[in-house]
């Protein structure tokens, strides 16, 4: 992680652990470091204050946990990680959150479309993956206001046929309220989702590092490094 985001990530901690209000917060933090709308926006996702970050920890489960269930998978959400983490450049990074998701820094720029070889990939990575976890039955939920989504959704069908495969105008309601009423494990790091279902999976981290082998930054390691930078000053 670049030197100057890994002490802004510090300090961002730092104010939310003191209950700032995230918008003050960010603002003190990107004034200081000079960051860019598109590193303020990774941060707040990748950074909650610390009770939420162990609130939404406490719902993790480990890929076994995902036999014989339903399980539910923010399609986007997901596979635009796996892009993010097959198509890096010097400007894309992938990293293990604060609150144990696996997150990009991407904002729409590795988004999976149609008839596109990393989308392909992408998407046979979590079916492959997913069949290896055996869950009882596998529902993948796509935001029906991304452009061309349901000529995606049909791509997938066609090949996918052991996945149900879902359009939604509102995705993440959506998810919600397949998890509730299925008892469902959820693969998403949208916090709006995780705040509101009991078990997730980090899908795309889990396939990001043990199925693709590629390494990730960690923030609490990073925060960490900080702090004791910081303890043992000039």
């Amino acid at each position: 992680m670049l030197k100057h985001l890994a002490a802004a990530a510090y300090e961002l901690y730092f104010l939310l652990a003191r209950n700032y209000p995230s918008q003050s917060a960010i603002r003190l933090v990107a004034a200081k470091h000079g960051l860019t709308r598109k590193q303020q926006v990774f941060l707040l996702r990748c950074i909650q204050p610390p009770y939420k970050a162990v609130k939404i920890r406490e719902k993790l489960v480990a890929p076994p946990k995902v036999a014989d269930k339903i399980f539910v998978v923010d399609y986007y959400n997901q596979a635009t990680t796996i892009i993010a983490a097959l198509n890096p450049d010097i400007d894309t990074m992938v990293v293990r959150c604060l609150d144990g998701l696996t997150r990009d820094n991407s904002l729409g720029k590795h988004v999976p479309k149609p008839q596109d070889l990393l989308t392909d990939i992408a998407t046979r990575l979590l079916a492959h993956s997913i069949s290896m976890l055996k869950p009882r039955k596998t529902i993948f939920v796509l935001d029906s206001r991304i452009p061309r989504s349901g000529q995606l959704a049909s791509q997938i069908r066609k090949t996918m046929n052991n996945i149900i495969v879902a359009t939604s105008r509102y995705a993440d309601k959506t998810i919600i309220l397949l998890a509730k009423r299925y008892n469902a494990v959820v693969a998403s790091s949208d916090i709006v989702i995780l705040e509101r279902v009991n078990q997730i999976l980090d899908l795309a981290g889990y396939i990001v590092e043990q199925v693709l082998g590629i390494k990730v930054n960690n923030i609490t390691q990073t925060i960490l490094q900080q702090h004791y930078t910081w303890c043992k000053g000039p």
